[in-house]
């Protein structure tokens, strides 16, 4: 069975193709071992490298007939704190965690949350049922 493509089609893919590897290109400058270890830090007798979790995303939009072959490409780049690897002057390496207080708070607010809705809902529940005994034995 042969394969037809529509003019607009055979436009459009090189030009996907095209998109595709500049946002392959950005993506390998923009995350690379550089973003991800800081410059080295000489404390003391120590040397401390930072380090981050680093994670970069990516995309192409292309259309044909509504957008006369237009294409949108994007590509973002976002990190957080790790920790950092520390060189004592004997040899002896090792790591240190980093805690991301923006994450720890967040997660307890939420866990606030939940927890006022779960004794708010226990509260009201309470109150409706004492307020549906008051009517079912009214007192004279």
């Amino acid at each position: 069975m042969a394969q037809t493509t529509s003019p607009q089609a055979s436009i459009i893919r090189p030009s996907l193709e095209k998109a595709g590897r500049s946002i392959s290109n950005s993506a390998n400058e923009a995350v690379s071992a550089r973003a991800v270890y800081s410059d080295p830090i000489k404390l003391r007798d120590s040397v401390i490298v930072p380090a981050a979790y680093v994670l970069g995303f990516g995309g192409v939009r292309a259309s044909g007939k509504a957008r006369k072959n237009s294409e949108n490409t994007g590509f973002g780049v976002t990190g957080l704190p790790a920790g950092s690897w520390i060189m004592e002057a004997d040899g002896y390496v090792r790591w240190r965690s980093t805690l991301d207080r923006t994450i720890l708070l967040c997660g307890l607010l939420l866990l606030s949350l939940v927890g006022m809705r779960i004794v708010l809902k226990a509260w009201t529940r309470r109150q409706a049922q004492e307020s549906r005994r008051q009517h079912a034995n009214p007192k004279k």
